[in-house]
């Protein structure tokens, strides 16, 4: 009998007298959309949270690193992190082996190139593509604070000693 008091019947009875197994404590829910008789769009309900009080610091001279996604906090693609660049400070010329693209939050920087400078300020977005040595050179009396993200993997190589390495905000 059901909680109503009426007969239980069909597939619902062989459901309500099957034996329960416990709930498991963690998995990842996948959800996929029939397409043309086909399933395709698999979605994870699975997610890594990073709170700010989590997040990994990092400080090099000038530079202060707040690291969130990386594939060592539970990201597979992709890397973000804040970085502050201290006022009237210049970052090292360096390039990425990949896409970088920089969101800026707080305070004006010049971006620098080998072909040109552009300035920067809070709500431009820079994207520079794979191979472009650039600096940051920071204008005013704030510092500058910007998202930064890359692709997982993707190394950097400075460009007055040559070394090539995968930042340790992006590991």
């Amino acid at each position: 009998m059901s909680a109503c008091g009426a007969p239980i019947r069909g597939r619902a009875r062989e459901l309500a007298l099957r034996p329960r197994s416990p709930a498991p404590q963690a998995f990842s829910l996948r959800l996929s959309t029939p397409i043309d008789r086909q399933l395709v769009l698999t979605y994870s309900s699975f997610m890594t949270l990073i709170t700010s009080a989590d997040a990994a610091i990092f400080d090099v001279p000038d530079t202060h690193v707040i690291a969130y996604a990386a594939p060592s906090r539970g990201s597979t693609e992709l890397c973000l992190w804040r970085i502050d660049i201290a006022p009237e400070s210049t970052s090292p010329l360096h390039h990425m082996d990949c896409e970088e693209v920089f969101l800026c939050v707080d305070g004006r920087a010049v971006v620098a190139t080998s072909t040109e400078e552009r300035p920067l300020e809070a709500g431009d977005c820079l994207v520079l593509p794979a191979q472009t040595d650039f600096s940051f050179r920071v204008v005013g009396d704030k510092p500058f604070r910007a998202l930064a993200c890359i692709r997982a993997g993707g190394k950097a190589t400075m460009a007055a000693s040559g070394d090539t390495f995968v930042p340790p905000w992006a590991a």
